[in-house]
């Protein structure tokens, strides 16, 4: 991709500002063992390349039986992901992303399909403040990262979009949006590629990089 002086950054939040993909996976394993106990769940690795924004399909494609509904699943996932809400920290480097996003002239927004209450989790970890919009859309991301790039006047190629996964990486770029892919979320490192982002990164603070390599 060539340099491009981006004016707006936008971040996911799951697996990419926090570290919490392996809390994600036991949380599907406590879905299984209480739905299905006598049915082994996928493994982490299938998870990481198999689970996508619409998650119903990945329980029911593993064994899950269909007439158990998302928000069936939802109850149940919503309470160990709290109990265990304490082990959730920011990945490393992105608090330093969003002060360097904030100091180089870019606004910042967030994009996310947590049902999390994402707002309390930004104010502990003290990175609230850097965020000028936030909007949690389920699984519609495409629709929300226009809706972003609308609300700031800003268009597609002037932006980026920083994700862990292979859906909303592909939203990113049917609108037109610049894509940095992060490989230590959600997703493996295959979906990631598969996803074709314009960039690849191990962790945030490569983005970092990045982002001075494309801001000179």
């Amino acid at each position: 991709m060539r340099k491009k002086r981006w004016h707006l950054a936008v971040f996911d939040f799951n697996g990419t500002l926090v570290n919490d993909g392996v809390l994600a996976y036991r949380c599907v394993e406590h879905i299984f063992r209480t739905l299905c106990p006598g049915l082994p769940p996928p493994t982490y690795e299938e998870y990481r390349n198999e689970i996508t924004s619409d998650f119903t399909k990945f329980y029911y494609a593993h064994g899950i039986p269909g007439n158990v509904s998302d928000d069936a699943m939802n109850a149940l996932r919503t309470p160990y992901y709290d109990a265990h809400g304490s082990e959730i920290r920011l990945n490393d480097g992105a608090s330093e992303l969003l002060q360097f996003c904030s100091h180089a002239g870019m606004q910042n927004a967030m994009v996310s399909a947590s049902p999390e209450d994402v707002v309390s989790m930004l104010k502990q970890f003290g990175v609230l403040q850097f965020f000028e919009k936030i909007i949690l859309c389920g699984r519609k991301k495409d629709e929300a990262l226009v809706e972003t790039l609308d609300h700031f006047g800003v268009k597609a190629e002037d932006a980026f979009y920083i994700d862990d996964t292979f859906s909303g990486l592909s939203s990113a770029r049917n609108i037109g949006m610049g894509a940095i892919g992060f490989t230590d979320g959600y997703n493996s490192e295959t979906r990631i590629r598969a996803a074709k982002p314009d960039f690849m990164v191990h962790s945030l603070r490569e983005a970092i990089q990045i982002l001075v390599d494309q801001q000179g």
